[in-house]
């Protein structure tokens, strides 16, 4: 079973959602896949803004060179359960009319594609950060989810604008994001969610390239029963399957079910990394019913506005 702290949004807190508008707030609003110009010491670039992006500004090799980024340590990333490394140094970011010092961090392979960088909102200096999906349409209505920056884990993901669900015994950390078409969960989360809502693999696993360079084993898990986050709604996802644990046990569609064994004994032994990452990142395939994402630092609430 899920839980999740989650609420009808005041309408106020609806209004301000619909309409962008807030008297005393320090909102930015960035529309369609969240990619908006900017500049970098004084040179232009395409930025991308994931709302629950790494807390850390991160930029393509090329355009670190471009930009005449200087480094000044080496940058440790954890994306991925191996550790990709690069260097980072401090730049004068311009963003929908800021200007901030950041620290940007760059790998020796391309980290983000159709943009230049990506930054998560919380690095902009803002109240709040309002990601317009589409136009709104009648019958939507806004859930507010509390913002819980890092969940139970990973270094990198501690600070980004995430939520938390209930699975079974664990909190599991659930991040939004513009920038995949799937939705994308580690192995260990996929075992309590198959066990949840009946997941089974559909087709084989297939080798991708993660952002960091590092290649991925990933798996289509489809749901026997929806598994709802807020107002939305996820029926399959994506499972890496080597990804913070191991997910190989879980069933296939159309596999029979072996009748349990009376005499059977079962040792359970704690795994080394048992405590270690879990996380489900809701990818653009899940929010194709949403208008509109709000990440709320002064109220520290996500609100998803969906049909």
């Amino acid at each position: 079973m899920t839980t999740i702290g989650s609420r009808i949004a005041p309408l106020a807190a609806i209004m301000a959602t619909l309409t962008g508008a807030a008297d005393d707030r320090n909102t930015l609003t960035i529309r369609g896949d969240g990619t908006m110009t900017m500049q970098v010491n004084g040179v232009d670039g395409r930025i991308r803004v994931d709302p629950s992006g790494l807390p850390r500004m991160i930029c393509n090799p090329d355009f670190a060179v471009k930009a005449q980024i200087i480094a000044q340590g080496r940058a440790v990333l954890l994306t991925d359960p191996a550790e990709a490394y690069g260097s980072f140094g401090a730049v004068t970011l311009r963003l929908a009319g800021r200007t901030q010092q950041v620290r940007a961090n760059w790998l020796s392979s391309r980290y983000v594609e159709g943009a230049d960088c990506v930054i998560a909102p919380g690095m902009i200096g803002v109240d709040a950060a309002r990601f317009v999906l589409r136009s709104s349409v009648r019958a939507e209505r806004t859930v507010a989810m509390p913002l819980n920056p890092g969940g139970e884990s990973s270094p990198d993901w501690n600070g980004a604008a995430a939520t938390a669900v209930r699975i079974g015994d664990r909190d599991v950390s659930v991040g939004f994001t513009l920038a995949q078409p799937n939705t994308l969960v580690t192995a260990r989360t996929a075992l309590r969610i198959s066990g949840a809502y009946g997941g089974r693999y559909a087709g084989e696993a297939v080798r991708t390239e993660a952002a960091s360079g590092r290649e991925r084993l990933l798996r289509r898990m489809v749901l026997a029963k929806p598994m709802p986050i807020g107002p939305v709604s996820i029926s399959e996802m994506q499972v890496r399957v080597t990804d913070w644990g191991s997910a190989r046990q879980i069933k296939r569609v159309g596999d029979v079910e072996a009748p349990a064994d009376p005499n059977e004994v079962n040792v359970t032994a704690r795994a080394e990394h048992e405590d270690t990452f879990e996380r489900l990142m809701i990818g653009t395939d899940a929010l194709r019913r949403c208008s509109a994402i709000v990440v709320d630092f002064r109220a520290q609430e996500i609100r998803l506005t969906c049909a």
